[in-house]
């Protein structure tokens, strides 16, 4: 369906006079060519909107997926750095110092 200028023309004008009012003729340009460039933009990205949020989904996706890893990796690093339990450390610990003070008796710093 095609649209005469004049027909276009005169429904601009109504919608400008019923958004408008009483209001200064230079105040109501601001506002009408801000509305005219929101549905210039709002129509011409239409088709964008979906592209936008494939983009978007699958970067969000592959920040997830980014973030899992890494946090799967420090479970597996405290997994191996905590395997042992403390007890078994204690008496490695003990069982070296006991080395240690043999070395040193050996060595005369210590009686």
């Amino acid at each position: 369906m095609t649209i005469k200028k004049t027909e276009l023309y005169s429904s601009f004008w109504a919608s400008c006079d019923e958004l408008c009012g009483g209001m200064d003729a230079s105040q109501c340009k601001d506002y009408a060519l801000t509305l005219l460039f929101m549905k210039y933009v709002t129509d011409k990205y239409k088709g964008d909107k979906d592209k936008w949020q494939a983009t978007l989904q699958t970067r969000i996706q592959a920040e997830i997926e980014r973030i899992t890893q890494q946090l799967a990796n420090r479970v597996k690093e405290r997994e191996e750095r905590y395997s042992e339990p403390l007890p078994t450390i204690e008496r490695q610990m003990e069982a070296l110092s006991e080395k240690v003070y043999g070395h040193l008796v050996a060595m005369g710093l210590e009686q």
